[in-house]
């Protein structure tokens, strides 16, 4: 966990600058995001980005936040299985706060 912290800079700023088919302009779902700190990240880097998080008490956090730093943003708040999106409505999806499934581990 640790070293997925520590490389979240990293993950961030590829995505922001380096991605080759995601630039400023196209129109993000930034998946799982907490407190909101990437979601506010990508907006200010010039993309269109919609916020989705299960946890209400998260979002209305971020919600707060944006709105205290002049950013009106769209945040998501419901279980995944009930939103839908139509097709190629998004360029990208990150998912940086959210834990890739690891394989079980031997006598744990």
């Amino acid at each position: 966990m640790a070293l997925l912290c520590a490389l979240l800079p990293v993950r961030l700023g590829f995505l922001l600058f380096a991605h080759p088919l995601v630039r400023a302009g196209h129109t993000l779902l930034d998946m799982g995001v907490g407190l909101g700190w990437t979601t506010l990240t990508f907006a200010r880097a010039g993309y269109a980005v919609t916020a989705f998080e299960p946890s209400a008490g998260p979002v209305r956090a971020a919600k707060r936040y944006a709105i205290g730093q002049g950013l009106f943003l769209e945040y998501l708040c419901a279980p995944l299985c009930h939103i839908a999106f139509r097709p190629a409505r998004f360029a990208a999806v990150p998912a940086l706060h959210t834990l890739p499934p690891r394989p079980a581990l031997a006598g744990a």
